[in-house]
């Protein structure tokens, strides 16, 4: 998702979401005004944050025979454009969707990271408020505990989100989840997760914690 105005080198200041390849996509937007574009993109179909779950069903059918079935090549492309560049990049680089043609989900590695529509539950942070009013079925909430050790293994039982099945450790300065990528859980000051963390070619199945300010930040 980018801004509607924004070009190849700029993100653009409109409130309004588009969907446009070629583009520099939304990055630095707060979690609560991030769930709350998306809300508004479509109202009639619904549109909403992808919820970790979400995410986590669409990497592993990337990682299957519906899909590209190999690793998503990362989203290197300075500028953080759309599919890989500017112009018909986005068809020269059909590594980085996660069919491995164009109907693909692209930027699901590198490129801008992402927030997920999820949280760890009886968390405050002013950020986020939207997101904790928001409808049950458009979010993914976690169990907290009193150390992210803990933390980590209270949600071993949420299959689908790629997490803890995916990963054989919570630590941030640990590469344990599949393709090597980063694998930390969120906490009670960082209670809020990112996707699409990684330049090689390891961002797919990473996930980071975060305040809600941060993100998208360029992998």
């Amino acid at each position: 998702a980018s801004r509607a105005d924004a070009t190849s080198t700029s993100v653009g200041s409109s409130k309004i979401i588009k969907i446009q390849p070629r583009v520099k996509t939304e990055w630095k937007a707060k979690i609560g005004e991030m769930y709350t574009q998306c809300l508004s993109y479509n109202s009639k179909l619904q549109s909403h944050m992808v919820k970790n779950s979400e995410w986590g069903a669409i990497v592993y059918l990337s990682k299957s025979i519906y899909g590209k079935n190999a690793k998503v090549i990362s989203n290197t492309d300075y500028y953080r454009c759309s599919g890989g560049g500017e112009g018909k990049a986005y068809i020269q680089n059909i590594g980085q969707s996660t069919t491995g043609n164009v109907t693909g989900v692209y930027d699901m590695s590198g490129g801008s990271s992402e927030f997920v529509a999820a949280y760890l539950n009886q968390t405050s942070s002013s950020q986020g408020t939207n997101l904790y009013n928001g409808a049950s079925h458009l979010k993914n909430i976690y169990n907290k505990e009193s150390d992210k050790d803990k933390i980590y293994r209270a949600n071993a039982n949420k299959y689908g989100d790629a997490l803890y099945e995916i990963s054989t450790n919570w630590n941030i300065n640990a590469e344990t989840a599949w393709w090597a990528g980063g694998s930390s859980i969120c906490e009670a000051t960082y209670p809020f997760l990112f996707r699409s963390t990684g330049k090689n070619d390891n961002g797919l199945f990473a996930f980071r914690y975060d305040q809600g300010v941060n993100a998208n930040r360029f992998s």
